[in-house]
């Protein structure tokens, strides 16, 4: 073959690990695939780097599965990806993987990669130190007709008794290689909002505790609407596509119908929920970016929004404000541990009117959870 250039870089990579579920097999058997790793120690030779290039050139991944697979009391590190979680275009069959009572260290890109129809579990466990986030959530929606499409997402659960850590500058290595600098200069850049409610994006090197981030396998005009997937952690999903769409759409059908009680879940789901807040950002009644934070005290949600210029404030009083007067939030909802951050991409063209909610496919935003800084 030829010789690329120099400074190109070259993207094949080649898993360490692997277990493949042949295609031939039906669905009931390939549920039944099991893949294990147990109590093993293993170091690659591509960690964190501010390196672009080199270290991306053919790095080697520790694991890629295709079936659900089970790490156990091991210690992983320094691979360009650790764990590929390669899920299905199948929405009956779905790969997860499970790591237990390990610790997974010093990545060049990802520690896990879930990658279309796929779940990771992480229980009493330690992830810490990657060039890009510590799990990369990719899910795949694909239109089929005109007007309908296929929705896959994927999921993340962490348990209480892991631990999280990942602090980032935002440039060179992986955010240069993959265009995410700009994303990560713009959410630093929001730090003094935070402040003036007494918490902090970053640390006193102006890193950013960078955990997760959700997003869809194209990009530029070809984004695709109708994410899926969840991230959760401690049992607070701070990353949920389809949070609360079902009561939703039923209020919304109640509505049309003349129901007044309906109309007013209705609005109270726009500024309340995961999907509605979504909904809201995509149609323009709450500016980008979409804040999910946690009050501890009252074990509730909050989801907020900031103009970027002078505060963070409720999307409540966005959607309800007949004045453009808008409300801060309390210290309480700020006093969680982790945050959720949906930024939109494209957008969709809706059109304002009574039923302009019909016309939302779902978001295209990314959805990213990081940790306050200590």
């Amino acid at each position: 073959g030829e010789a690329v250039s120099e400074g190109t870089v070259v993207s094949a990579h080649t898993q360490l690990f692997g277990s493949q579920v042949d295609s031939n097999v039906s669905l009931d058997l390939a549920k039944t695939q099991k893949f294990t790793i147990d109590s093993l120690s293993s170091s690659g030779n591509a960690g964190v780097s501010t390196d672009s290039v080199g270290n991306a050139s053919g790095g080697i991944l520790f694991f890629k599965n295709h079936s659900d697979s089970y790490i156990n009391n091991c210690l992983i590190n320094s691979y360009f990806t650790e764990f590929i979680n390669n899920g299905t275009t199948n929405n009956d069959y779905q790969t997860n993987l499970y790591v237990n009572d390990s610790r997974l260290r010093d990545s060049y890109s990802a520690i896990i990669f879930n990658w279309s129809r796929a779940h990771s579990y992480i229980n009493n466990s330690e992830l810490m130190n990657c060039g890009g986030p510590l799990v990369i959530n990719q899910g795949n929606s694909k239109p089929t007709t005109d007007t309908e499409f296929t929705r896959i997402g994927c999921d993340l659960t962490v348990s209480k008794d892991s631990f999280l850590e990942n602090y980032v500058s935002g440039s060179g290595g992986w955010f240069d290689l993959y265009g995410a600098s700009n994303y990560a200069a713009t959410i630093k850049t929001l730090d003094p909002l935070f402040v003036l409610n007494s918490r902090k994006l970053t640390n006193s090197d102006s890193k950013l505790n960078f955990l997760t981030v959700s997003m869809s396998q194209n990009e530029g005009t070809d984004q695709q609407f109708g994410l899926m997937g969840e991230t959760s952690i401690d049992g607070i999903d701070y990353i949920n596509y389809d949070g609360g769409k079902t009561d939703m759409d039923s209020h919304f059908a109640s509505m049309m119908t003349g129901d007044t009680a309906s109309q007013a879940s209705f609005i109270q789901d726009l500024y309340s929920t995961h999907y509605g807040s979504l909904f809201s950002l995509t149609s323009g009644s709450v500016p980008a970016p979409v804040f999910v934070t946690y009050d501890a005290k009252t074990s509730k949600k909050n989801f907020l929004f900031t103009d970027a210029k002078t505060g963070i404030y409720t999307a409540e009083s966005a959607v309800t404000s007949q004045t453009g007067s808008y409300v801060a939030p309390t210290a309480d909802q700020f006093s969680g541990d982790y945050f959720g951050l949906y930024f939109t991409q494209n957008g969709q063209n809706l059109v304002p009117g009574a039923e302009t909610y019909k016309q939302f496919k779902g978001s295209d935003a990314f959805g990213m959870v990081p940790k306050f800084a200590e």
